[in-house]
């Protein structure tokens, strides 16, 4: 079955790769993992760039070499969304020793990815693009675009969830076709070459230390 992929990029970071050696992952070989006998049509990524933060430029470096290697896959597109600091006032939930109970916080937020992949997801659905979706996220926001794309265009959606202990929430399983689990075999048998060549025919390694 023709299936196209899309991957809400940090939900699998912080599900699934986070802490871990797998990082250096190839998304068309974990979807043929996850999917085996299916034909993996377009992969769909969803992510933002990061932001170098306090002056440690570590993660946006390596972010930008793992993008430069997702670049040579066929037929993956790599969609942005944006990262946003905001201050905001919040409670204190317990009252700390010389501190007001409310106090004023930076905090980053991630952007348009959910947007990004529905979007994705059901124009390439109208265009007839794909037989069968899936899709890598545990979020919720997007359990309406899959019911949608499953009962109104009548193309099933597998809904893979990247957190190991996680439960997937019932409403992702009343939208989705099917639900599987990302897991540990299918991410160490999904990994990159450590070094690749982009299409200048220059050199991309996976980084020593991530």
């Amino acid at each position: 079955m023709r299936t196209n992929v899309y991957i809400d990029g940090f939900n699998l970071y912080y599900g699934a790769l986070k802490g871990t050696s797998y990082k250096w992952l190839d998304p068309r070989r974990l979807a043929a993992e996850l999917l085996p006998r299916h034909e993996i049509g377009k992969v769909c990524y969803c992510t933002a760039r990061l932001e170098d933060e306090r002056g440690n430029s570590g993660p946006r470096r390596r972010q930008n070499i793992y993008l430069r290697a997702l670049r040579t896959l066929p037929n993956l597109e790599i969609v942005f969304g944006t990262f946003r600091k905001r201050t905001k006032r919040r409670p204190l939930v317990e009252q700390i020793e010389g501190l007001p109970s409310i106090v004023t916080i930076a905090e980053w937020e991630e952007k348009k990815t959910d947007v990004n992949l529905t979007t994705e997801m059901i124009f390439d659905g109208f265009k007839r693009d794909y037989d069968q979706a899936l899709v890598i996220s545990n979020d919720t926001d997007l359990v309406r675009p899959i019911g949608r794309v499953r009962d109104e265009l009548d193309i099933p959606v597998v809904v893979a969830n990247p957190f190991p202990v996680i439960r997937t929430p019932r409403e992702i399983y009343r939208a989705a076709s099917r639900v599987v689990r990302v897991r540990d075999s299918h991410l160490s048998a999904s990994q990159l070459p450590d070094e690749m060549l982009d299409s200048q025919g220059r050199k991309i390694r996976k980084p020593a230390r991530w």
